[in-house]
């Protein structure tokens, strides 16, 4: 059995030449036609399909080239997607940062305060017992002149040895006192920032 199959472009038109040359006689038309013009038409109609096929593979060249571009920008804009979530993500624990810091350095300025009051609660507290001490010790003194013991000492020391070991000695608790809350202080902010 034949199979049926479509003729090409160059296939009809020779046909169509055949056709033409066989249909026309110098009696009817008085038409005829060349070998070389025949030639001519075959060649030009070759000329024809080759350019036919090379736009062809030029234009699957050009889709090829155009699907590579549109795959490379897909990526691109996938690339610049997860640039820009990243971003919003650093952005957010940035702020989160700035917000802890604000807390943290609210804390510290409250902790500050609360030193300086103790600090000067503490100052009081010494300035009284200073006051006391030396009241104290002036009736002491009162005391021991007014007796004979009291004057033989007077006359060996001017003044009372005992009251200046007494304030030496608050001295040196103020000053240990105020060692310890810078201490406590340092600590408290190096806890703050870790």
């Amino acid at each position: 059995m034949h199979r049926f199959r479509m003729p090409s472009d160059y296939e009809v038109m020779i046909s169509c030449t055949e056709l033409d040359i066989a249909n026309s006689s110098p009696r009817n038309r008085g038409l005829q036609v060349s070998k070389s013009k025949l030639r001519d038409m075959v060649r030009s109609a070759k000329e024809q399909k080759l350019q036919l096929a090379k736009d062809k593979m030029a234009i699957i060249k050009l889709s090829k080239e155009l699907k590579n571009q549109e795959k490379s920008l897909n990526s691109e804009e996938e690339i610049l997607k997860k640039e820009k979530i990243a971003l919003q993500q650093q952005r957010m624990e940035l702020d989160d940062l700035k917000a802890k810091l604000s807390h943290d350095q609210a804390k510290l300025n409250q902790l500050r305060e609360k030193l300086g009051v103790e600090n000067n609660q503490v100052s009081q507290a010494l300035e009284d017992l200073r006051l006391k001490a030396a009241e104290i010790n002036k009736q002491r003194c009162d005391i021991k002149k007014g007796s004979p013991l009291g004057e033989k000492k007077n006359k060996a020391q001017a003044s009372c040895p005992s009251f200046q070991d007494f304030n030496e000695q608050l001295k040196q608790k103020n000053h240990e006192r105020k060692n310890q809350f810078r201490t406590e202080a340092r600590q408290n902010s190096l806890e703050i920032w870790l």
